[in-house]
């Protein structure tokens, strides 16, 4: 048997008993198709500066039910998993946060084994951030001035300057 949600390809082998020959092993290949997306939205913000993206799901099954979340596209932030009670809805934020300036397309599914997947299409758009003008800066001859500029490191480790 072959299981698989995420469009793609999906390797299976199948074994048939013949009285004459044995047994005969085929291996087939399917391809999956996702069903359309539930919605296309645009999310589009600064580089480095992040904005959270809220998606209701439904659960309308009485079981607790896990989705595993599959974000692609860059600067796409969130849980793995996300738990949503029976009979009930729950809100997963999807955080958009770029490093870098870009307009792309992106995705982000949640696929179960019972309810199958519900995927968004993302417009991705991360713009440059405009320049900070700084102060001039004035000394005489043999002098010195100084000016604090503050750095952003959002990549979460230390970073030598």
């Amino acid at each position: 048997t072959a299981y698989e949600m995420l469009r793609s390809l999906v390797g299976s082998e199948m074994c048939i008993r013949d009285r004459y020959m044995g047994y005969l092993w085929y291996t087939i290949e399917i391809k999956t198709e996702s069903p359309k997306a539930e919605k296309t939205v645009e999310l589009a913000t600064q580089v480095r500066k992040a904005m959270a993206f809220d998606i209701t799901i439904q659960n309308p099954l009485k079981e607790i039910i896990t989705f595993e979340v599959v974000a692609n596209g860059n600067g796409l932030l969130g849980d793995p998993f996300f738990t949503v009670p029976g009979q009930q809805s729950a809100t997963y934020e999807l955080v958009f946060s770029p490093l870098k300036v870009f307009k792309e397309r992106g995705s982000i599914s949640f696929v179960n084994e019972k309810l199958g997947e519900i995927w968004y299409e993302l417009l991705l758009t991360s713009e440059d951030i405009p320049p900070q003008r700084l102060t001039t800066l004035k000394a005489e001859l043999g002098k010195t001035d100084k000016l604090e500029v503050t750095l952003e490191n959002p990549s979460g480790k230390d970073v030598r300057v």
